[in-house]
């Protein structure tokens, strides 16, 4: 723990390495403005001590249902259960989320609640910010600015009042302005919106992405299969890219052409009508292809709609909050506009859409096995909405991709879902696409030569249909690269069999493992699937070790401090 912080500490909460990186730009800024800043994990601070800080600055994820990040739970548990007494404190909040989940920024929104209610000052209002984060993040920083020489450089000033408890993040035209651009290949595609930052000048990061040529696309399910998931190789030949295994790929995805025009149609605007987007005249078919979401519906575009024209489940969303968002959250764009009897024009259509995210993908190929490629394994969203058939942007984007064409991508370090020693054992727990970066697990030791001892747990709905890499992994057990193979077949059966059914099963088998110092890693789905297993490793922990829950709880606390529990979860 942090002590004696006669300073600015800066303290990030994260899972994929976002708050970290602004943390270390916001340290660089304070510098430059003659302060004297400390980075910091949040579990490293000692709420107790932060009285004697100058200033305290908060940047952090939400993980799951509203939780905090791993590195960041011990200090929220204490912040949340203690009564410490801050005297005054400055303290400002920028909470990293996404709005599509319940419980958006709720870690951010909590801590910055918490400090207020201690006794702390609010610097600067706290800033939410909603998938692109370059914008606000930049406008809290310009808050902070403004604040600091008038509390003396981060010292007390406990005559200002407190600021507004909050700032919402701003509407997708601003935040627009931190989105790549994304001509389709050739010709090459325009220069980034902002000069590289330090240390970024080779393509491949995600100011600058580099095109990587599609090698390779086939679907790694059997044909009578209810899912398809294609593994997708790219080429990096010619590109000063590197990755290391648990490294995800951003992927810059782009619109159907066909849901682009159907857009256009019930908008009724013309696909050849300009635009001005981050200072580009565009034509709007190329702005809604390459630089908009035309899913998810934002509350500018709701608003645009008459009560008197709207139809449907959209007259009666119109009525309440509460119900404005239950439409939001259960229709698309392309429903808004049938039920809405809208005629807009291209400047409002681009300017009510958000920005079109990239999309992050764990990587499935060693480097050392694979050299000049990188493999994603992407499961291919299909379903049925309101009578229509939906699609997956990026998913399909990948699918449909021939061999031969390009597809802006870049590199997306991780901060703790690297590989351990080569000597260590590993379990690893990944049903479906979570067996992508295991794959690239196995291909690294295989490459290298690797004593230590691998057990994978994977899962999928059926053996004869769903087993993904199916040779690749036997041929690994065979070898005895992979030491143990168990795979949960949820269909397979008249009962569902889970991965956490299966670990149960070999509860002994685990536990001897973790005693032997193996460590644990889990890549899936964060609502479900990565709870049930962390619940199941609790139990057996408290039941093979005799340590009860209290002691299996603490047990836990120590594989994650010694980072021996690491997750990649979604």
């Amino acid at each position: 723990m942090a002590k004696n912080m006669n300073e600015i500490i800066i303290a990030f909460g994260t899972e994929t390495g976002n708050s970290e990186s602004l943390s270390k730009s916001l340290a660089q800024r304070l510098r430059a403005a003659g302060h004297a800043p400390r980075v910091l994990e949040l579990d490293e601070v000692d709420p107790g001590a932060l009285s004697r800080a100058a200033a305290f600055f908060v940047i952090t994820s939400t993980y799951g249902e509203g939780d905090p990040p791993s590195n960041a739970e011990s200090f929220y548990a204490d912040l949340m259960g203690n009564g410490y007494a801050l005297g005054g404190l400055p303290f400002s909040v920028c909470a990293l989320g996404d709005s599509d989940y319940e419980h958006f920024c709720k870690c951010g929104r909590d801590i910055d609640a918490r400090l207020e209610a201690l006794g702390g000052r609010r610097l600067a209002p706290r800033v939410d910010c909603d998938g692109e984060y370059q914008e606000p993040f930049e406008r809290w920083w310009g808050a902070l600015e403004l604040a600091l020489p008038r509390a003396g450089g981060g010292a007390r000033a406990p005559q200002a009042p407190p600021p507004a408890r909050h700032v919402q993040a701003p509407p997708p035209p601003q935040r627009a302005q931190t989105q790549t651009p994304l001509p389709p290949p050739p010709p090459a595609p325009a220069p980034p919106p902002s000069a590289p930052a330090s240390g970024e000048h080779a393509r491949g990061t995600k100011r600058l992405p580099l095109f990587a040529r599609v090698l390779e696309s086939y679907n790694l399910n059997h044909p009578q299969s209810e899912k398809q998931t294609r593994h997708v190789s790219l080429s990096l030949q010619g590109a000063e890219v590197d990755y290391q295994v648990g490294d995800a790929l951003g992927v810059l995805p782009r619109n159907d052409s066909t849901l682009v025009m159907e857009i256009l149609s019930r908008a009724r605007v013309n696909r050849n009508e300009k635009v001005l987007v981050d200072g580009e005249l565009l034509s709007i078919y190329y702005v809604l292809k390459y630089r908009r979401d035309l899913v998810k519906i934002e509350p500018g575009l709701l608003d645009l709609v008459s009560p008197q024209v709207a139809t449907g489940a959209l007259r009666q969303a119109l009525g309440s909050a509460q119900a404005r968002k239950a439409y939001c959250d259960e229709h698309h764009v392309y429903d808004l506009l049938e039920h809405a009897n809208l005629r807009l024009t291209a400047e409002q259509l681009a300017a009510q859409l958000r920005p079109l995210a990239p999309r992050l993908y764990s990587i499935s190929s060693s480097p050392k096995a694979h050299p000049g490629e990188v493999h994603l394994t992407v499961d291919v969203l299909r379903y049925a909405l309101h009578g229509a058939e939906r699609k997956g942007v990026a998913s399909n984007f990948l699918a449909e991709l021939e061999v031969g064409s390009h597809v802006g991508v870049y590199v997306n370090p991780t901060k703790d879902f690297t590989l351990c020693d080569p000597s260590a054992p590993v379990i690893m727990i990944g049903p479906g696409t979570g067996i992508a970066p295991f794959r690239a697990m196995l291909e690294e030791r295989d490459a290298t030569h690797a004593p230590g001892k691998s057990w994978l747990f994977f899962g999928a709905q059926r053996s004869a249909l769903d087993f993904l890499y199916r040779e690749q992994l036997e041929g690994w057990v065979r070898s005895g690269r992979l030491s143990q193979l168990d795979c949960a077949w949820s269909r397979d059966q008249d009962y569902k069999v889970y991965v956490q059914d299966l670990m149960y099963h070999h509860s002994h088998g685990l536990w001897r493992w973790l005693e032997a110092g193996a460590y644990v890693y889990v890549c899936g789905d964060a609502k479900r699937m990565a709870k049930d297993v962390h619940s199941t490793l609790l139990r057996i922990i408290a039941e093979q070790g005799r340590l009860g829950e209290q002691g299996a709880e603490e047990y836990m606390s120590r594989l994650k401090a010694e980072k021996r529990y690491r997750r990649d979860v979604y």
